[in-house]
């Protein structure tokens, strides 16, 4: 254990110290190269650069790429590259068919924005794409709600449909989703439902998950929320995950609960 962790400790050691001689090198270049300004009919410029400087810039390119290879553990490796080029070239996706029928139904709209949880995952590996929450364009009221209870209409019109898209990096077992990260979709997805209610702020108190079948990572997952009860400050929904089409991968209940308001 003491010589890997010695091994380990040279290694980043001798990263650090290129990727500082680098910088420390190309800065001086550049100060070298930039220091023979000179003032030409009252104006300051700066000379063209000198191929030394561009020498140099290439050199410190190098060597600080060699010190991130050393110093980042292999793992992050395929993970930085894929954050760059995602940023660079993002990926264009297809919406699935089952997501167009879903986005052109009335009476929904996109949700505008997911959590910070979610946005900072979407880096191609763990989320390809950022996830596309369908909720339903109007608050829910307590008084619509005491007239669809009066009719017995149910809370049909409260469903929220949700797409998340999984990477290579969001996985358990190889090409298959983890189970947290299935549960962690399923709870963020009740709780745009529930934000959707427009009841104001709510935390969850349980969740419960069935995992039925491996859940594929790589292909877009609907998961639909349906509101079952509201009994004062707790709110009780039901989710499921599936291929959108007939394949279901889990299903799972929540509950929410209002915060008592401080006298």
């Amino acid at each position: 254990k003491m010589r890997g962790f010695r091994s380990m400790f040279a290694k980043q050691a001798t990263a650090l110290f290129i990727g500082g001689a680098a910088l420390a090198g190309g800065s001086v270049a550049w100060a070298e190269g930039y220091k023979d300004a000179h003032s030409v009919a009252g104006e300051w410029r700066l000379p063209r650069p000198h191929y030394e400087v561009l020498v140099s810039s290439c050199f410190t390119a190098i060597c600080l790429a060699v010190s991130l290879y050393l110093y980042v553990p292999k793992l992050l490796v395929p993970k930085i590259g894929t954050i760059i080029k995602n940023y660079f070239f993002p990926p264009t996706l297809k919406l699935p068919e089952w997501e167009e029928e879903i986005a052109s139904r009335p009476g929904l709209k996109l949700q505008a924005q997911v959590s910070r949880f979610a946005q900072s995952s979407t880096d191609g590996a763990l989320l390809v794409c950022m996830p596309r929450i369908y909720i339903p364009e109007t608050p829910y009221s307590e008084e619509q709600e005491e007239e669809d209870k009066k009719n017995q209409k149910g809370y049909e019109s409260r469903d929220v449909y949700c797409t998340w898209h999984f990477g290579k990096d969001a996985v358990g077992h190889p090409e298959i989703v983890h189970g947290g990260a299935i549960a962690t979709a399923i709870d963020e997805s009740c709780g745009h439902a529930f934000m959707a209610l427009g009841r104001g702020l709510g935390f969850t108190a349980y969740l419960h998950v069935n995992y039925k079948k491996p859940t594929p990572a790589g292909i877009p997952l609907l998961i639909t929320v349906k509101l079952k009860s509201i009994e004062g400050r707790k709110v009780t929904l039901d989710a499921v995950v599936s291929d959108g089409k007939q394949t279901e991968f889990a299903d799972g209940s929540a509950l929410f609960v209002v915060p008592r308001k401080k006298e």
